[in-house]
């Protein structure tokens, strides 16, 4: 429901074709004294035209089978983009004499991480923070970034 409006089902294409099938091929390995073995280990070689054939027609035949979600796809896409604010700065940490901070910017996939001696700009206009924030070590515990020594 968008805006009170209740939007049409979306309806399935139907497929002109089956999905592709990789062909078993299969290949033994030991390790630590069992052996296993492996039907699609060719599929592993990256830089095969067999393979690279056969995800193409994999490819090709997802997108024919759900091409129909595509306008449900880019409604989602854009109220989660209307939702994110793309050009941001975490708070710095400070560890000795670095300031370290996330910089994300509008239409860029991830975040910058960044550091900057204490007491200079971060180079887009932004100075140092005039607050003594929290010791790194306790910021150590709840972010998945974590600043190494030298």
């Amino acid at each position: 429901m968008t805006n009170g409006q209740q939007t049409p089902p979306l309806q399935p294409q139907q497929a002109t074709a089956s999905p592709p099938v990789a062909p078993r091929r299969p290949i033994e390995r030991t390790f630590h004294g069992r052996t296993f073995t492996d039907d699609y280990e060719w599929l592993r070689d990256k830089d095969s035209a067999e393979v690279r054939s056969h995800l193409e027609a994999e490819n090709a035949y997802t997108q024919s089978r759900t091409a129909h979600l595509q306008p449900l796809a880019d409604a989602i896409f854009g109220e989660v983009k209307a939702r994110v604010k793309e050009t941001d700065l975490s708070l710095p940490v400070r560890s000795g004499n670095w300031w370290y901070f996330s910089r994300s910017t509008e239409g860029k996939s991830y975040a910058a991480m960044c550091r900057i001696p204490v007491g200079q700009s971060d180079g887009h206009g932004s100075a140092r923070p005039a607050f003594s924030p929290m010791p790194a070590s306790i910021f150590a515990f709840i972010s998945s970034v974590v600043v190494s020594p030298k």
